[in-house]
């Protein structure tokens, strides 16, 4: 009886004990059913932590010059990394700290202080290249050392040293665009991460026999920018050359732009820096400065300072006061809105008031009677203030807005300022008439060429662009900056008027020292007092500007070169700042192997005299009046059987032309007269009163104006006979007075 009960009690516990095995494994198993079905996320949690994703980095665009030459590219490199928790032991990391200081260049205490940390990844150095990546890796079999790690990265290399630096910027320690062109289109530049996706066990290696999606990177986009190498080596040179002569303070701008699309062909600021390594201070003033700072925080602050300074667009991000070279827009909106004329005269005692003020001319005994031209050539203060009274505060302000003044130009690159304009209340007329000849308000360099290229491209304010295309890395056309008019400023008629006033400022007055014979060049200077740097009421600092174009008869290109504080030499624009965008000039057409074309006057209109011979005389006369000629007519027949100048000469317009209808040897001749030590204006005179005509030309010589011309050589020579309509060749100098701002 008692064993019975021993074997059912047995029996209900096994039945029990089955019972319960078959509920448990039976809830396990309705749980682990229900989880996917119910509960997908732990599911995914669960391949979380048994996938391994490894990123696959794509490659950075290159950056090329507009003829495909190569200006910034990216590269493997390696960074060299430690994993202090994993180092065997202290003599170990004693190895490390003295191989690695020795190999790398890394000062010992930086590494061993990297060995301290409890940590599994440490950097010591950054971009390490392919020989040296070999001999750490070399170092590190010898010692057996394998908390060592060469992780690949990726370094971005700019292909020389300190050029287009403000516009290309820099990259920093993750590849990420920080500055320049490199930030603005990062996300063309940057690319797309690819991935390799697969199994890996609780120690974190791949499984065997797993299988791996791999997604491939895309590289990035490559730029092709309108900057053309060799224009730039030019304007970084001369521009380099300019601050060191002039110990410019405050660095110094050169653009050369395309007027009729915009194209930036060159933009540079001086001194700049080397984008291969953008966190090191250049510039050598400011460093024996930072030598000079012993507490560590200053030190940090001042160095970050010098920093941001050096990597600053001056081309984009600083307003200046442009000075006498907006005096261009001034005049332009004056003769589309029909205020003045060619032909209005000014007068000009020295000095002009407005309300209780007086505006001071450059010239103290100032011009006296001119003329609208002559007040552009020569860049007279009080007839531009009164131009801006007659335009007026409205349309002052809507030529202002029309030339793009009031809004941002859109150029393609990061810390585009606006321009700092007066407010409305503060608007008045002696401040108009200020503003009038460019001071008291401040523009960008950037703004201030393209508005004045839409002067002399025919009115069309175009948008400066600086990136031609984007590329993929087969070199297929992403997409590609093309031009965009903004709108029409003014008509082509009045820009030629302003073009033509300009090649006379180059020709005959401030902007002579960037003259060349055969070239058509047109400028204005500008001599800005700094308003806003005054020191105990004086004006100290100055702002130096040259803004040319050419060619005048159909401008291309237009090139300003500014340099700000300048503390040696005549602070003069006309001084200073002309003769480097000359010598820009110069090398620019030597560049692209422009000829010149020389014509009997640089400096005023020609003529290509037509053949007359066969003509009767009154078809002669129409076809001179039409080429804006004179005549003389020597025999009585209706038939031009020889002409003086021969056809095919060039002549100043409004030369003596004469007809001859006969070949009478007792025609009358002319005795040339003396012109050497006369001007050249009164040579002009005494050869137009006597039939004769001239040719002139100048030796090379730093000039002013055309008053102050001087013959020193004529052919033929005084006292020969001559024909009536002959040529005078005239030689002339120009005196050294350049006091034209």
């Amino acid at each position: 009886m008692h064993k019975n009960n021993i074997y059912k009690a047995k029996k209900r516990l096994n039945f029990i004990m089955a019972l319960i095995l078959i509920l448990g494994f039976g809830g396990i198993t309705v749980r682990l059913a229900y989880i996917p079905i119910f509960k997908p996320e732990y599911k995914t949690m669960v391949k979380k932590q048994y996938m391994k994703v490894t990123r696959i980095k794509p490659q950075r665009g290159m950056i090329y010059d507009r003829n495909m030459n190569v200006l910034a590219k990216s590269a493997s490199v390696w960074n060299v990394v430690v994993s202090p928790k994993t180092f065997k032991d202290e003599k170990q990391k004693e190895v490390a700290v003295e191989g690695l200081s020795s190999l790398l260049d890394v000062e010992k205490k930086k590494i061993a202080t990297s060995l301290k940390k409890s940590s599994y990844y440490e950097v010591i150095k950054r971009s390490v290249e392919k020989p040296l990546a070999d001999k750490v890796r070399e170092f590190k079999r010898e010692n057996g050392i394998w908390s060592i790690y060469l992780v690949p990265s990726e370094k971005r290399y700019y292909l020389r040293k300190d050029f287009l630096a403000n516009v290309l910027g820099f990259v920093g320690n993750d590849g990420e665009g920080l500055e320049g062109l490199e930030r603005y289109y990062e996300q063309d530049l940057k690319g797309f991460d690819g991935k390799v996706i697969g199994d890996t066990n609780a120690w974190g290696t791949d499984m065997p026999n797993s299988t791996q999606k791999v997604y491939d990177a895309k590289n990035g986009n490559s730029l092709v920018l309108t900057i053309d190498a060799s224009i730039q080596e030019i304007v970084e040179k001369h521009l380099k050359d300019a601050v060191k002569e002039h110990s410019v303070e405050n660095r110094a701008v050169g653009i050369v732009m395309d007027v009729h699309n915009g194209e930036i062909l060159a933009m540079a600021t001086k001194p700049d820096y080397d984008p291969n390594e953008p966190f090191k201070v250049f510039d050598e003033t400011k460093k024996a400065e930072l030598e000079k700072i012993t507490d560590q925080t200053e030190h940090a602050q001042t160095e970050l300072k010098f920093l941001q300074e050096q990597w600053r667009n001056k081309a984009v991000s600083d307003p200046y006061e442009p000075g006498s070279v907006f005096k261009i827009i001034t005049a332009a909106g004056a003769l589309a809105e029909g205020v003045i004329k060619e032909d209005s005269d000014f007068y000009c005692p020295g000095y002009i008031t407005v309300g209780d003020r007086s505006i001071n001319c450059w010239r103290p005994e100032g011009h006296g009677h001119i003329n609208f031209e002559d007040a552009l050539i020569h860049s007279c203060n009080p007839a531009f203030a009164t131009i801006g009274l007659k335009l007026g505060q409205e349309n002052f302000i809507k030529y202002f807005k029309a030339f793009g003044f009031k809004e941002l130009t859109g150029i393609d690159l990061p810390g585009e300022a606006p321009c700092i304009f007066h407010s409305p209340e503060n608007f008045s007329d002696h401040t108009l008439a200020v503003s009038s000849m460019g001071q008291t308000f401040k523009t960008t360099p950037i703004q201030l060429i393209t508005a004045v290229s839409a002067v002399v491209n025919g009115g069309k304010l175009v948008k400066p662009h600086i990136v031609k295309q984007i590329i993929d890395e087969d070199h297929n056309v992403i997409s590609s900056n093309e031009t965009v008019v903004k709108r029409q400023v003014i008509s082509k008629k009045v820009a030629q008027i302003i073009a033509d006033g300009c090649e006379k400022v180059v020709s005959e007055a401030g902007g002579r020292q960037a003259y060349r014979k055969g070239q058509k060049r047109g400028g204005k200077t500008g001599t800005a007092e700094q308003l806003d740097k005054q020191v105990h009421g004086e004006v100290v600092n100055y702002t130096l500007s040259f803004l040319a174009f050419a060619p005048t008869d159909n401008p291309q290109i237009a090139v300003l070169v500014l340099l700000d504080t300048p503390r040696i030499g005549q602070l003069w624009g006309s001084v200073i700042a002309v003769p480097v965008v000359g010598r820009i000039l110069d090398d620019i057409y030597q560049y692209v192997n422009i000829e010149p074309t020389y014509v009997t006057s640089d400096s005023v209109k020609s003529v290509c005299l037509p053949n007359l011979e066969g003509k009767t005389v009154d078809e002669a006369k129409e076809i001179l009046r039409e080429s804006n000629l004179r005549y003389n007519i020597s025999g009585e027949k209706e038939t031009v059987l020889g002409q003086l100048p021969a056809a095919g000469f060039y002549v100043p317009e409004k030369s003596i032309v004469t007809l001859y209808t006969d070949f009478d040897e007792d025609v009358s001749s002319v005795e040339v007269p003396d012109l050497v030590g006369k001007s050249l204006e009164s040579a002009k005179n005494k050869l137009n009163e006597m039939g004769l005509n001239y040719m002139q030309q100048d030796s090379k010589s730093e000039g002013s104006n055309k008053e102050h011309a001087i013959i020193t050589k004529q052919t033929p020579e005084a006292d020969t006979k001559v024909k009536p309509g002959s040529i005078i060749k005239l030689e002339f100098v120009y005196s050294s007075d350049t006091r034209i701002n």
